[in-house]
């Protein structure tokens, strides 16, 4: 066991000292003393021309500061093309950038005639002004478009239209309509519909947002997404986030509102293979006919604060969270009723939260009147590594009654088939069912 254990330390220790051994390596470029420098070529300086491919031979004992031949450097593109590969430059390289403010404006009474860049010339519409933004963002600057209060409809052509976020560039809603004051998303509260206009035909997009990476939305309601297409398999993205869809990417969402949607799988909001950031996030009326009434999350490290999930429901199981699929999720509340799952439905189980071969770790959280079918009214742990600290579980129930055990009410509150449950100062009162998991540490 102790021959083990050294290899085992052995190989941790080495892996660091290579990681900065390749990195060294990759970043040092061809050695001075791998190539013979090259002349200056004066005669081509006279002219004029001055290109690197009329430099001579080098000769022999003469020391220039010609570039290295197998430097970038060395070989530039032609007819000022532009390379096929861009290194992108390193992270310092940015603060020594001085970023120029960069702003654009969108309000329900501008027009898409302008260009965007001042209050009287504001966008009607949302994707034109992002698209803007993202053309004036750069690798160490970004962009902001900023939304006056109103409705913002989504659907236009067909059910595909979305808006679509774009990287290096924050979506600011709640300015007043005109642009003309400091920005309050309550006060000014800027909607995003994934419905028609009323004098428009009716229909309703998928996906009322899809997100970007480094992007950020902020202070938005995000409402009448349809993720559920008729002919689509049910694998394809049309039954998945009918407020947002988030496939491989790792937006920031801040102070939003997602509010009756509708999907297969995550109404609210659809994760997968990303890590996204939800901060003071609402989840309200939300209808998933299978899982995740709110939220569905599938080979994803979500990072929830201060989210409130608040009636929804799912056909199947969460009404509220779903966390599947080799996930890991934090969901964390920083004070009092900042982190609240409120009479939440979960028709088949999980009314709350279900976690599902994946690892969840949740804190500073309330439950109440959360229910399931027949097990976990507020969570149900599926083979799964679930930690939940500091939470109240109040009048969670799961509601199926019969006469045998089997099929028997059980964990009104927290419920668990297999894998492993902590609950360390929590409290619980009114739940009803029975638990299957050791509590320690009540509050």
């Amino acid at each position: 066991m102790s021959n083990r254990h050294s290899w085992v330390s052995w190989r941790i220790l080495s892996i660091p000292i290579c990681m900065l051994f390749i990195v060294g390596c990759g970043g040092g470029g061809g050695g001075a003393a791998d190539a013979p420098p090259a002349p200056q070529d004066t005669a081509a300086d006279a002219a004029g021309d001055g290109r690197i491919s009329d430099v001579p031979p080098a000769a022999d004992g003469m020391d220039t500061d010609a570039p290295e031949p197998d430097s970038f450097l060395w070989e530039l593109p032609s007819d000022s093309a532009s390379p096929d590969v861009i290194v992108p430059p390193p992270e310092d390289h940015c603060e020594a950038i001085e970023c120029l403010e960069c702003v654009y404006y969108v309000r329900t009474t501008g027009s898409d005639d302008g260009d965007g860049t001042s209050p009287g010339t504001a966008f009607a519409t949302l994707q034109p002004a992002l698209d803007a933004a993202a053309t004036a963002a750069s690798y160490c600057c970004r962009c902001e478009v900023r939304a006056g209060a109103g409705t913002y409809n989504v659907f236009s052509a067909g059910p595909d239209d979305t808006i679509a976020l774009r990287e290096r560039v924050s979506l600011l809603g709640g300015y007043p309509p005109e642009l003309d004051g400091a920005r309050d998303p309550t006060t000014h509260e800027t909607i995003l519909d994934g419905r028609a206009p009323p004098e428009s035909p009716g229909g309703q997009v998928y996906h009322v947002v899809t997100g970007a990476d480094e992007a950020t939305l902020e202070g938005f309601t995000i409402t009448g997404g349809y993720a559920t297409a008729e002919e689509a398999p049910a694998a394809d993205t049309p039954h998945f986030g009918g407020g947002m869809l988030n496939v491989e990417v790792s937006p920031t969402v801040k102070d939003c509102v997602f509010l009756d949607n509708y999907a297969q799988f995550g109404a609210g909001v659809y994760n997968v293979d990303n890590a996204p950031t939800f901060s003071g996030c609402r989840f309200e009326d939300n209808y998933a006919s299978v899982e995740g009434g709110g939220m569905y999350n599938l080979y994803s490290a979500p990072i929830l604060e201060d989210p409130v999930f608040v009636n929804n429901q799912a056909g199947g199981g969460g009404g509220g969270l779903v966390v599947n699929g080799a996930s890991a999720a934090t969901v964390t509340g920083t004070g009092e009723g900042g982190c609240l799952f409120d009479a939440n439905t979960g028709w088949g189980n999980a009314g709350g939260v279900l976690v599902d071969s994946s690892e969840l770790s949740i804190s500073a959280c309330d439950f109440a009147g959360n229910k399931g079918a027949t097990m976990g009214g507020a969570i149900l742990s599926r083979e799964a590594t679930l930690s939940v600290t500091g939470c109240s579980f109040q009048g969670n129930w799961t509601y199926v009654e019969c006469d045998y055990t089997s099929c028997g009410k059980r964990g009104g509150a927290v419920g668990c088939e297999g894998g492993v449950v902590h609950v360390t100062d929590s409290s619980f009162t009114d739940n009803e069912g029975w638990s299957c998991i050791e509590v320690g540490g009540m509050g």
